[in-house]
């Protein structure tokens, strides 16, 4: 299966980082399909921690692949943190990201 590629900068890597964080530290999984998503995700941030360290002081775009699960994953995580963004407050840069990069994802899945 073809693997999801997506460009991004070092800030939207981080931004996804944070949302990552966020999912793990405060989402309770209700049913057996968002447990397989909180598993995937704690894959997922490994990986891309590896990459913001990699990209650190890189300023320009750069390829992040994911397989297809964790493409799922990762959109599934972003669409969940903009429909309950209203609830808090974040910065809108993190907003914007979120909704660019599952959109940008959705379209490769």
């Amino acid at each position: 299966m073809q693997k999801i590629k997506i460009k991004i900068n070092i800030d939207n890597l981080n931004a996804i980082l944070q949302i990552l964080k966020q999912y793990e530290d405060q989402f309770k999984p209700q049913n057996l399909a968002f447990k397989v998503v909180l598993s995937i995700s704690d894959d997922i941030h490994s990986k891309l921690m590896r990459k913001a360290i990699t990209e650190r002081k890189n300023d320009k775009l750069f390829t992040v692949s994911f397989k297809y699960h964790e493409a799922y994953a990762i959109e599934a995580i972003l669409r969940n943190f903009i429909l309950k963004e209203n609830k808090y407050e974040y910065d809108i840069y993190i907003k914007n990201s979120a909704q660019i990069i599952a959109n940008n994802i959705h379209k490769q899945l």
